[in-house]
């Protein structure tokens, strides 16, 4: 069963099995009385059962901890608190003792001992571990030998992942094997299986990431920058940039991300001989692909040169701000001096020509008091406060959306969970047994929602989330006559069992910050101060808290809060951008504009779908919080009807409403036409309704009714002739996917294409469906756990074949949207991988393989453990999603 497989999988990561593995291979070892052990060992090993126990054991377990240290960092992390490192590395070290022809060209022993070592490097574990075990010593006398390049290039990945800050200089290269590295960044750049081979005789493929993270250390040395300089590595990342394939571009974006975090990769793309790719960068930020334009935003920030960020207009006024607040106590000097004079701003007029005019009268002309009266009585007003330069620095302003509880939240919650926020999580724990069970689930259900907003830290790359409080209510009504230290014990017990989830395996809880609980009948409880603290305190370890926020950017944040208090909820672009400024605010060009708004939708102040339906395109949702009171309060009347209404046996039974009986409704709730039609219009782009064309009802994808995969194939299948395809899946590996999501691209799937109607009933349930494409044929959709799993089949003979290029418009329709919908919940950090397996089956009994895997190897074992037997997968199983295969 799942729940069993769930703790054979934690028990793997624990520190007790890896333990149990690191000392049995030692014991082993002394059994054996093996000092280190050698290729020829292994080899013989691997090749014959004509080993001693002892050996085989030694063979497996190496492999054993190799494959684990690949799938989990948590389980590398682990080994290095034992002995393991240092013997893997003994062994390599004994290597290099015996005849060159051994090691010099690379074995088995040696590629495993480096790989190994990058594993463990990558998780969260102290260098000093690499160092105390003499890896370290080992790699640099390795890389000091006569090696051929493969070998310099797997010593070298490894060695960047292990290297401290001051032995950088060891990671030093001679120029010809620079000139072999570089040929294969840019052959790994231009590669569409995204990675690269070193060797054609050998098995051992880099990952483009770990080329170019290695090309990042080693460019801060200056004759390294050099070569790369002169081999023009933007050129082929430009190349690739120019391209139409989105996963080129976004690869291409985020090498160029990784080279220009440090000063010294920045140069790589800020020397004069090729500013293209600056330019190249810009224009992406343009493009439809959010996730792109999103990325370019950030490296255009990345490489700008300090001249040009400094030379801003903004950038001068915040800097005038910050020298005046440095030099308070200096009373007699007054703001404007901190200013440039007028014969500095002279100086840079033909600079910046584009600056008009009035952005200097702003602040040099004789009427600056009474321009600053106005100001300020405008900033008083939107911030409650006498001027913004008086903003108190432990100030801030919160906005908070309280869910409720309520299932009916359950389809729009998305619209608003973010990153920057901090949850507060309440339980009423004086509930009985069975309806605390029924409380902790939804708890949990809103949990897992939170940690998919989970990321690495920089300092220890361990996952961790936004700031999380559980609160318990009603402590007056729990274990009536017991001391506070049992309830409170009580309480721990119940939050330990929400928290208790797949999703947190590997993930540091320091997150959840707070854990409390309070009497309802006791308004004075010290307790609701103490939640106060916390929330303030999880917003303060927010790596976003105390970040430098342009001034202009805060009074649109507040503009936005104003319209809201004056009843707005939708305006066009355009008069919102009227509106800022109408009461001051200028924008240098449109774009900085569109910044402003960008980072508004990403703060959740508002929401901008930028790339969306032309009826909504240009319009910006100023009040979030409207749309889903009006989604409550919509599905909430249906639910009030008598039983035998035909609205809510619709609703009840198949999640539907008729079209313009919810026209109706929501224009009822807004009280006017165009705000109900702009309304809906943004529910269904963002996959809260989606439009039935065929019988003119609107689906509600949250509210469709469970069903079993083995029903639901009945239904889907109630004929055997039938031709179909391989299952396709998008698998999220660890990453926990809230069933909103699903439901989201359920009701994406529905505004495309029609669902199938059969014996009476329409193939769609929770999180499954079945929908008519061309040619009579059907795509059987079905979404659990981490996992997105698609069939094509048609009802015939079972011999037609299915057409050319179908498959792959499916799986690139499917695609997009899940990453649009990821891109939508502010979840960029979410990118599944693509699997192929014979049929569609519960997760639990899933045998996924690689998509990558098969390409390469052409035939993988499927159904491995399943009663139906193994049997064998071709790469002829792919043509039927990418037709570039060949029959």
């Amino acid at each position: 069963s799942q729940t069993v497989l769930l703790k054979i999988f934690l028990y793997f990561l624990s520190s007790r099995y890896v333990a149990l593995l690191c000392n049995l291979y030692t014991r082993e070892l002394e059994k054996e009385n093996i000092t280190t052990v050698s290729d020829e060992t292994i080899q013989e090993a691997s090749v014959s059962d004509d080993v001693s126990d002892g050996v085989m054991i030694i063979y497996i377990l190496r492999r054993l901890i190799w494959r684990l240290a690949y799938a989990s960092s948590r389980f590398s992390l682990e080994v290095t608190r034992f002995d393991f490192v240092r013997q893997i590395t003994k062994d390599a070290r004994s290597l290099l003792d015996t005849k060159e022809s051994n090691w010099m060209d690379g074995n088995y022993l040696l590629y495993y001992t480096l790989d190994c070592i990058q594993q463990f490097a990558k998780s969260p574990c102290k260098r000093d571990v690499f160092y105390e075990a003499g890896t370290y010593d080992f790699l640099v006398y390795l890389r000091s030998k006569d090696i051929t390049n493969k070998v310099k290039m797997a010593s070298l990945l490894t060695m960047s992942h292990i290297v401290k800050e001051n032995d950088i200089e060891n990671l030093s290269v001679d120029e010809d094997f620079m000139k072999y590295f570089m040929s294969i960044c840019t052959k790994s750049v231009e590669n569409t299986a995204h990675n690269a081979r070193i060797c054609n005789r050998t098995p051992y493929i880099i990952e483009v990431s770990e080329i170019f993270d290695a090309l990042c250390k080693i460019c801060r040395l200056e004759q390294v920058r050099n070569i790369v300089l002169q081999k023009n590595i933007a050129f082929h990342l430009r190349r690739v940039s120019e391209g139409d394939d989105m996963n080129e571009i976004r690869l291409a974006l985020r090498l160029i991300e990784m080279i220009g975090n440090s000063p010294a990769g920045r140069k790589l793309f800020q020397d004069e001989t090729d500013t293209a790719i600056i330019f190249r960068v810009k224009e992406l930020r343009n493009s439809k692909d959010k996730e792109v334009s999103l990325l370019a935003e950030k490296v255009t920030e990345l490489l700008k040169k300090r001249d040009d960020q400094e030379d801003a207009p903004g950038n001068k006024m915040a800097s005038a701000i910050k020298r005046w607040e440095s030099n308070r106590k200096d009373k007699s000097r007054k703001l404007e001096e901190f200013f440039p004079s007028n014969s500095e701003a002279k100086g840079e007029e033909d600079k910046h020509k584009d600056i008009k005019e009035e952005t200097r009268k702003d602040f040099y002309e004789n009427d600056i008091p009474k321009r600053q009266s106005q100001r300020n009585k405008r900033m008083e007003e939107i911030f409650g406060i006498e001027s913004i330069l008086d903003l108190p620095k432990d100030f801030a302003f919160v906005t908070i959306y309280d869910f409720a509880g309520g299932d009916i939240y359950y389809a729009t919650h998305h619209t608003y969970l973010s990153p920057y926020a901090v949850y507060v999580i309440v339980l009423d724990l004086s509930e009985s047994n069975a309806d605390l069970e029924s409380m902790k689930e939804k708890a949990r259900f809103w949990f897992r929602s939170i940690l998919t907003y989970g990321t690495l830290r920089e300092n220890d790359g361990m996952l961790t989330c936004p700031p999380v409080i559980f609160v318990g209510t009603h402590k007056d009504r729990v274990l009536v006559g017991e001391s506070d230290e049992v309830k409170g014990e009580y309480a721990r017990k119940q939050f330990h069992s929400v928290i208790d989830v797949p999703a947190m395996v590997g993930m540091n809880k320091d997150f959840i910050i707070g854990t409390f609980f309070v009497d309802n009948t006791d308004a004075n409880d010290s307790t609701f101060q103490s939640i106060k603290e916390a929330i303030v305190d999880g917003a303060k370890q927010q790596k976003y808290w105390n970040d430098e926020v342009p001034i202009k950017w805060i009074a649109c944040e507040r503009e936005a809060y104003f319209l809201r208090k004056k009843n707005e909820c939708l305006v066009s672009v355009q008069s919102f951008k009227d509106h800022l400024q109408e009461i001051g605010l200028t924008f240098c060009h449109e774009e900085e504009f569109f910044e402003i708004v960008r980072y508004l939708h990403h703060m959740g102040h508002v929401i901008f779908p930028q790339f969306c339906s032309d009826a909504i395109k240009d319009m910006i949702l100023i009040d979030p919080h409207r749309l889903v009171n009006v989604f409550k309060r919509l599905v909430g009347h249906v639910l009030s009807l008598p039983e035998n209404e035909s609205h809510k046996i619709l609703l009840n039974h198949q999640a539907k409403m008729k079209e313009a009986y919810t026209r109706d409704q929501v224009q009822k709730l807004c009280g006017s036409e165009q705000e109900a039609s702009l309304l809906i219009a943004f529910m269904e782009e963002l996959n809260l309704f989606a439009r039935i064309r065929e019988d003119e009802t609107i689906l509600l994808p949250g509210l469709l009714k469970e069903q079993n995969l083995t029903l639901f194939h009945e239904n889907s299948f109630p004929m055997n002739d039938i031709s179909k395809s391989s299952t396709l899946c998008f698998v999220f590996g660890d990453n926990f996917i809230p069933d909103i999501l699903f439901d989201k691209l359920i009701a994406a799937c529905v505004s495309k294409w029609n669902v199938l109607h059969l014996n009476g009933r329409h193939l769609i349930k929770k999180r499954k469906g079945v929908f008519q494409l061309e040619g009579q044929w059907n795509l059987m959709l079905v979404c659990h756990d981490s996992a997105v799993q698609m069939l094509l089949y048609k009802f015939i003979d079972g011999t037609e074949s299915i057409p050319c290029d179908l498959g792959k418009e499916v799986r690139l329709h499917v695609k997009k949207t899940i990453e649009k919908i990821l891109q939508t919940s502010l979840q960029n950090n979410i990118h599944p991988q693509e699997y192929i397996q014979c049929q569609i089956l519960e997760s639990e009994m899933a045998t996924w393989v690689k998509v990558s895997d098969l390409f390469k190897y052409q035939r993988m074992r499927c159904c491995i453990g399943r009663d139906s037997g193994p049997h064998t997968l071709t790469s002829d199983h792919l043509r039927h999603w990418y037709p570039m295969v060949s029959h």
